[in-house]
């Protein structure tokens, strides 16, 4: 349709208006909800927790393949290959646990999930998120704010020492 000129307005300003088609769009449901919940911040060398929700949306048992790899920011903790199957309108909640090992902002490794019977890609391969890792706390530090005395006048509670282990070798 060729542009169109109108008038509008009580000062007759003049406005250019152009309508065309748009190409037909196919809008199905996903066969899978997933979610993630990440941290954004954490202290080197201190566990993390990932977890990562799959629901089947589907109508039948569907295989998934849940795959995971270290980087160069963090050790991984855990199963590296998970295979698994989902019944229609089950979740399966999967947690992973990675220790930075560089500090300042890092990615951390996600995993990839595949749809076995369909070898579809659930998780994009090239999503990353970064977290912000702090150093570690000098154990000097952290031993001087465990024994500093209390402000204003609080009493300050005495821990005692932790218990020491013995083992016992067995021949």
């Amino acid at each position: 349709m060729p542009a169109r000129l109108r008038a509008l307005g009580p000062l007759g300003a003049r406005v250019a208006e152009e309508s065309s088609a748009l190409p037909a769009v196919d809008v199905r449901s996903s066969e899978f909800a997933i979610s993630y919940e990440l941290p954004t911040e954490g202290r080197l060398g201190a566990l993390l927790t990932l977890t990562v929700v799959v629901i089947n949306q589907t109508r039948e048992i569907r295989s998934l393949r849940l795959s995971f790899s270290e980087n160069e920011s963090c050790l991984f903790c855990g199963l590296k290959l998970y295979h698994f199957r989902l019944p229609p309108a089950f979740q399966e909640t999967l947690t992973f646990n990675v220790v930075p090992i560089k500090t300042g902002a890092v990615h951390l490794p996600m995993p990839k999930l595949l749809c076995v019977d369909t070898s579809t890609e659930l998780i994009d391969a090239s999503a990353q998120h970064r977290v912000f890792v702090r150093p570690a706390e000098p154990a000097a530090d952290a031993a001087q704010h465990a024994s500093a005395p209390a402000v204003s006048g609080q009493a300050c509670e005495t821990l005692p020492p932790p218990y020491e282990d013995s083992y016992t070798q067995v021949a």
